[in-house]
């Protein structure tokens, strides 16, 4: 009997030892288990959304992801929609029953889910550093232009050019400087970057020192993406070649050629191979002899005839019907002597727009008969008249020395306004004293003087329109006639000619430079030859004011080079190894530029010894520690302070004892009118911990919550101005610090730096409160991620609002005028806490309103909500007319992920109102299960391109006519 039973209870034992950790697993930890489930999939949510804000980011970078996260990505739809199924089963299963067995099964789904849901985001984190690549090449870049449609004689050029580069291999576009050639072939690469035939259309700038290496630089970086900027200039002339006989249909364009160019060298042809080129190739110059050369097809760009150019000139001299007889008579005699020079004619009008006295156009004429003194260079001879008026009628000496200064920038490069300021400086070139935001405003009006003028140029594409009054370039020929003053005139500028010489003597010490003792301004940013100072070249250097060696191939520099720069003003570099102590004596110092290297420690003794630095600019910097008043001497000095992406562990409290900076000490920098730094500790932006103290003059600036989660990578530095990167916090009981820079705040990021934690956030009504609104009269660009805690972005109340906090019945009043009047972009990404986002009230102030994006919000029901004030029937018919017309010049709508989206604003059952839609171009909706209409009418949307969404999705959709819903279907993109 024994026998008999003993395989039974061996067999109960083992199944006792098999379902008893099992059923304490899945049925007695069921509730633990749901817990794990919940907390993974909010993670999981997260990762998704994190990674959506890289892909933003990346794609901003030209980079794309990887091809090994483009297979992860594609899975997470369906790990998404498998978990939502689970859930929808979980509430089932809690709510109708407690059976053990059907729990145990179901505890099983949901371990099963939890560990994809790990696995996946664990494959995630092991991709590192490799989620996204560089994006191949752009086939053409879009150039900036000053082109001038509508005129027969350079239309007719572009034709004769085009239907050259279909016949010829190597075209030659010459004629005397300033007459256009630059300006039409930056034209044709524009219209080719629209569509082309070509694969590839590089323009690259040679300039009088062509350098082959940059050269080889700038066409094989546009045609690969893993150009190695490493490797020699044969090795580099190699992989050109290789790719160009790969893929032939590849245009070069080399402007400004001044002397035969070595294409073999370059990698553009092959001396053994019997097809002599490999690509087409377009060149500009100046001479003919140099077409002939390089056996190009020469075509001469001729001037403007006698009609064109009065047009061109009285376009920019703003000269009209009506002007004074004796005037016009005078403006077509000095236009004659532009001899129909495109850029002589715009800068010599521009110089005398609104000049309405006779006196003056007789008194520029009789400068203009009186010719062009001798040693004028060859190349100058036939414009140099011409130029040199607008440069004399300059009316202050800071406006000629700025325009000098701007000869320093690289050919055909930005010059920044910054820049500028930094040189400006070092010259010493205002006169009158001017600190904080009055330095900025003085060479704010040099640059827009030299702007009016004619001598500089815009440089920002339309993309970069708010950019504009802060860049500018110089036309070659400009640049070379204000080289030519500044050689002429003044003493000190640095020689751009024998550039070669210059830099060999340098790094080898000889003493066989000329005039180095009365050398000023030394600027050899970009200029990759330099790979060393010796200490004997800095011996003669004692006068020098202003040295940028930024992006050269300096390593590094020594105590006994900088000892000798006694009277330096201005000293910029970028990547250049220095112990910062060895600067102490430089106590003349106004802008120290010092970006992308490594300071162990900053201490009372730098301030102590720099006690005239008005500029610091550390960005990208590493800086360990900075002891407490490290900045106490520049109170009354310290202008510019720049410290993005260099130290953020600002004390958000003054303590005796402390080791580390107070962030209220930069309070006490009186003139500081331009600030970038990050902070660490979310303390400081709190009311509660940081009363009181402000910034007297910040106008610009950048203040950046650092990310510490593990979700976030390194950020590049940001350049914006005017930009609050914060934490999840109520703006209303934002630091007085703070709310004072609201009102001139351009872009606002509001981020949650804790989304992985599982804590309790505090509800708040909306991310813009009552108080806060009255000063967000200049907000461009408005960014929330993975808040939880707000209701709706934007909420104005009255007097009668209710108790109950029900956003969709409060009054709301019209807001105050200018109010979000300049907002151009919302970027909404993981605010599971909206339920709407803004009343219509708040919405018709919207008028420039560009791009809306609104991802992974999953408790958001309406976009516009509508105030208990529009129920009654006059309120009904005021809101439907206001809702079709609102946002005039929205361009981009994007809806991700919006599971309970209902609609796209709250309405009454029984409208059926179309909205207009005037300039949308494109539109994305996906995963919006529950929005049945987007309000098309056949009207609507006249400007769109593109309708991306799911055919499932899109056949559901309720349309207010037929021949809209075809409509839209013929431009749908289903996902």
């Amino acid at each position: 009997m024994c026998d008999i039973a003993s395989p039974a209870i061996s067999l109960c034992i083992s199944f006792k030892n098999w379902v008893g950790p099992s059923l304490k697993k899945h049925v007695f930890d069921f509730a633990k288990n749901v817990e794990d489930f919940k907390r993974k999939k909010e993670k999981l949510a997260a990762v998704w959304m994190t990674y959506e804000e890289e892909l933003e980011k990346a794609r901003t970078n030209r980079q794309e992801p990887a091809i090994l996260v483009k297979i992860w990505s594609k899975k997470y739809e369906q790990i998404r929609s498998s978990s939502d199924k689970v859930e929808q089963g979980l509430r089932v299963n809690e709510k109708r029953s407690r059976c053990s067995f059907k729990r145990f099964n179901f505890s099983k789904q949901l371990m099963e889910k939890i560990r994809e849901m790990n696995d996946y985001i664990d494959e995630y984190f092991q991709l590192g550093s490799l989620l996204f690549v560089d994006q191949p090449p752009p086939t053409t870049i879009k150039q900036t232009t000053d082109y001038v449609p509508n005129l027969n004689s350079i239309e007719s050029n572009k034709k004769t050019v085009y239907a050259a580069i279909t016949e010829f291999s190597v075209i030659g576009l010459w004629g005397m400087g300033g007459v256009g050639k630059t300006t039409l072939m930056k034209k044709i690469n524009n219209e080719m970057h629209k569509g082309s035939d070509f694969k590839h259309v590089v323009m690259v700038t040679i300039s009088s020192n062509p350098d082959i290496e940059k050269i080889q630089d700038t066409i094989g970086g546009r045609l690969q993406s893993n150009w190695n900027h490493s490797r020699d200039t044969h090795d580099k002339a190699s992989m050109i070649l290789d790719y160009l006989k790969q893929n032939d249909n590849t245009l070069i364009i080399f402007d400004d050629v001044w002397e035969t160019l070595d294409l073999e060298a370059i990698g553009i042809t092959d001396g053994d191979d019997e097809r002599k080129y490999h690509c087409k190739i377009v060149l500009t110059t100046r001479s003919k002899e140099v077409c002939m050369k390089m056996d190009a097809k020469a075509i001469k760009m001729r001037e403007l005839p006698k009609n064109e150019s009065w047009k061109l000139f009285k376009t920019n001299a703003d000269i009209n019907d009506n002007v004074d007889p004796e005037i016009k008579e005078l403006a077509e005699k000095v236009c004659k002597k532009c001899a129909g020079l495109p850029l002589a004619i715009s800068v010599v009008a521009k110089s005398l727009k609104g000049e309405y006295a006779p006196s003056m156009w007789r008194q520029t004429l009789k400068f203009l008969q009186e010719g062009d003194p001798e040693g004028v260079p060859d190349f100058l001879e036939n414009v140099y008249s011409l130029l040199k008026l607008s440069y004399d009628r300059l009316p202050r000496d800071d406006l000629k020395k700025g325009f000098l200064l701007c000869s320093l920038f690289p050919e055909d490069g930005k010059i920044k306004l910054s820049d500028l300021i930094w040189y400006g400086i070092g010259a010493g070139i205002i006169a009158k004293k001017c600190q904080g935001k009055g330095t900025d405003d003085a060479y704010r009006n040099i640059f827009i003087q030299l702007k009016r003028s004619g001598l500089l140029q815009d440089v920002a594409e339309e993309f970069e329109e708010n950019q504009k009054e802060n860049s500018a370039r110089m036309h070659d020929v400009v640049r070379d006639l204000a080289i030519y003053i500044a050689e002429k005139e003044f003493k000190g500028f640095f020689n751009q000619t024998g550039l070669k010489d210059w830099i060999s003597s340098i790094e080898i010490g000889n003493d066989q430079l000329t005039n180095i003792e009365e050398m000023k301004f030394i600027s050899l940013n970009g200029n990759k030859r330099l790979n060393k100072f010796h200490p004997n070249s800095f011996d003669r250097m004692e006068n020098v004011l202003l040295m940028d060696l930024r992006e050269s191939s300096m390593k590094e520099l020594t105590l006994t080079g900088i000892q000798k720069l006694k009277n330096l003003r201005a000293l910029m570099f970028r990547n250049i190894s220095v112990n910062v102590k060895d600067l102490f004596c430089l106590h003349n110092l106004s802008v120290l530029y010092l970006q992308n290297v490594h300071i162990m420690e900053l201490n009372q003794q730098f301030c102590k010894k720099l006690v005239n630095l008005r500029v610091i600019d550390f960005s990208g910097t590493t800086i360990d520690f900075i002891r407490p008043k490290a900045f106490s001497t520049l109170q009354n000095k310290l202008e510019v302070l720049h410290m993005s992406g260099s130290f953020r562990k600002w004390q958000a409290f003054n303590q005796e004892d402390g080791d580390c900076v107070a962030f209220v000490e930069l309070t006490y920098l009186m003139n500081l009118y331009s600030l970038r730094i990050n902070i660490d500790d979310e303390r400081i932006f709190s009311n509660e911990h940081t009363p009181g103290f402000v910034f007297p003059s910040v106008e610009d600036f950048s203040i950046t919550k650092s990310k510490s989660s593990q979700l976030r990578r390194k950020a590049p530095i940001l350049e914006s101005s005017h930009l609050l990167n914060l934490p999840d916090i109520q703006l209303n009981n934002a630091a007085k610090w703070l709310q004072n820079l609201f009102e001139k705040t351009k872009v606002m990021n509001i981020s949650r730096d804790s989304m992985l934690k599982n804590d309790v956030t505090q509800v708040v009504d909306a991310v813009f409160e009552q108080d806060c609104m009255k000063v967000m009269r200049n907000l461009e660009n408005l960014q929330l991620y993975h808040s939880p805690k707000y209701k709706s972005i934007i909420q104005y109340s009255s007097s009668n609002t209710h108790d109950n906090h029900n956003l969709n019945t409060t009054s709301i009043p019209i807001l105050a005028y200018g109010s979000f009047q300049r907002l151009k972009d919302i970027v909404i990404y993981g605010c599971n806490g909206l339920k709407f986002l803004f009343s219509w009230n708040v919405v018709v102030c919207f008028v420039q309103l560009n791009r809306l994006y609104i991802h992974d919000c999953s408790q958001l029901e309406v976009i516009i909500g509508r105030a208990e004030t529009d129920k009654d029937q006059l309120g009904t018919v005021c809101y439907s007319k206001k809702a079709q017309i609102l946002f005039p010049k929205l361009k981009k709508i994007a809806l991700h992920r919006l599971p309970n989206l209902e609609s796209l604003w709250q309405q009454q059952i029984e409208e059926r109102i179309e909205m207009e839609w005037s300039s949308l171009q494109n539109l994305w909706v996906l995963g919006c299960g529950k929005l049945k209409r987007l309000f098309l009418g056949e009207k609507s949307a006249p400007m769109i391109e593109r309708f991306d969404c799911s055919k499932e999705w899109y056949n559901k959709l309720q349309w207010e006519d037929e021949q809209a819903a075809s409509r839209f279907q013929s431009i749908c993109t289903f996902c």
